[in-house]
Order: C-alpha cells, then structure tokens, then sequence
C-alpha cells in the first residue's frame, strides 16, 4: 500500500521496479473527499407503476438495450456533468450528456454496449475544478435477460397470482432458450417448472402460482428464480445465460399463523405429619 501525500491534480503513473514484468494487476485508488456521487443503471417502468418513471436494474443490462443512469450526487455545486461508459482498462466507450440535471440527481439515457463497462462521472464544480468518480462495478451486458413485468406479487392463501414475464434477446436471428422456474421454499409450487422455447428477439409468457387454502407456516414470502440458459451444438449442452428473482410476499391474517401454546404444570405436593 503507498499513501500519496498532497496528491497534485492530473494523470499519474505509477511505476515500480519490485513487481514481476508478466504480472496483470488491478489497482485501486481509495480517497477522503466531501464530495460524494454514486451511478446505478435504471430501466424505464410503466406510467402507472412508479411515480418516478425508473427503477434500478438488478440483472446484467442487455447487449443494445435503452437504459438510464441515474447518478446522485452529495456535497458538491456544479455547473457540468459528462456520464462516460469506459473499459476495464480506463479507455472510454462512449460519452454523454446528461438528459436531466439537477443538485440531487443526474440522469442519462444510454445504449449498453457489447464490452464489459464501468461508469464514470466528471463533473465541473463552480469554482472551475473538475472532479471525477468512477463506480467500482465492471458491469457484463449479456445476450439473453427476462423481465418480470408485473410486480409485486401478494398473495394471500386460497389465492392464485399470474406472473408475467418477458424474454428478450440481442440477436437477429431465432434462438432456443431453456427457461427453468423454481419455487425457492416449495410453498407456492411443489414442482420445477422447465419451459424449451424458441423466438426472436423477444417472447412474452405467463405462469400461475397458488398459496395453499391451509398454508400454516410462519414465512411471510418466498422468491422465484428463473434462469435463462442456451443450448451448445458443439457441446450438445445448456450454458447458463442469465436469471432474475421474483419475490413474493404473503398476506397472512391472525388465523393464517399457527399459534405456540405453552402449558405449564406445577404439582402441588402436601406432606401431612400425623402425631
């Protein structure tokens, strides 16, 4: 570790003499500053469902897809911000200028390239000084991503809930996908369900998942995971691709939870002494 005193404002290069020439080494600079930013990708959500329109993306972007930037900076007044995709190596992919900017909050609209990206900020401040952030993530764009489109799901006992999902590919050409679905807990579904499916560039489809009429169990959710996988020819097997977690949340009325009944016995022992 090397600390750097009184750093000056710039490029740097770091040059050693003790490490091996072949070596491939990662480097990470660690600073106290005031100034605090933080990028996440988001996804557009449907008018009704989220006041604010975007919500963060919790899977691998798709390869091509129209994504937002949502950057949120503390502490700092600025009059210019530029949003930068760049490689594992520094090298920026692609520029923008932000769509919306505020003092709060900064949001881009991006295409998601084909290479591995991480997410810079510069942003001029008012006395002139440029600073810049750079997110520690290096984020995969994949071929292959499903969306569930009709979250949250409630369910109550007795009740059945249709989930919606939809399966999206990069790809021009017609593509055979492997969908599995598994009930994390068996409480909404006994058996895995395994979908074979073929499309292009997108399909959408629906399951149905019930709560038991007599559930009794303490849980009050559960998680679903689906997971995408594609089929090798010259393996003649499936390759994980991708997956997404839906969870589920139970409405559960005092009668639904079982109740522990604790009954305690005191025996009460009487010695007569008889003179």
């Amino acid at each position: 570790m090397w600390k750097i005193l009184q750093p000056q404002v710039g490029e740097w290069r770091l040059t050693t003499s003790k490490l091996p020439q072949a070596c491939n080494l990662n480097i990470q600079m660690q600073g106290k500053s005031s100034v605090a930013c933080s990028s996440s990708l988001q996804k557009d959500m449907a008018a009704n469902a989220d006041s604010s329109g975007y919500t963060e993306l919790t899977t691998e972007p798709l390869i091509g897809s129209d994504l937002l930037i949502l950057t949120t900076c503390e502490n700092v007044n600025f009059t210019f911000a530029n949003i930068s995709l760049i490689n594992q190596f520094g090298q920026v992919i692609e520029s923008y200028s932000p769509s919306v900017t505020d003092q709060l909050d900064i949001v881009t609209k991006i295409r998601v390239p084909r290479q591995a990206f991480r997410i810079q900020t510069i942003l001029q401040l008012s006395n002139g000084i440029r600073i810049q952030r750079i997110e520690k993530q290096l984020i995969s764009p994949t071929m292959f991503t499903i969306e569930l489109t009709n979250q949250p799901y409630i369910l109550s006992p007795g009740e059945t809930i249709q989930m919606n999902y939809t399966l999206k590919s990069s790809l021009s050409e017609q593509v055979y996908i492997r969908l599995q679905i598994r009930d994390t807990l068996n409480l909404i579904g006994t058996n895995d369900i395994e979908k074979n499916l073929t499309f292009t560039n997108e399909t959408s489809q629906m399951d149905l998942f019930t709560l038991p009429i007599n559930f009794r169990q303490k849980s009050i959710n559960d998680m679903i995971i689906f997971t995408l996988s594609t089929y090798n020819n010259k393996t003649d097997k499936f390759s994980y691709e991708n997956d997404d977690i839906a969870a589920v949340y139970f409405e559960l009325n005092s009668s639904s939870i079982p109740k522990t009944t604790n009954y305690f016995i005191f025996f009460l022992l009487c010695v007569v002494f008889c003179l």
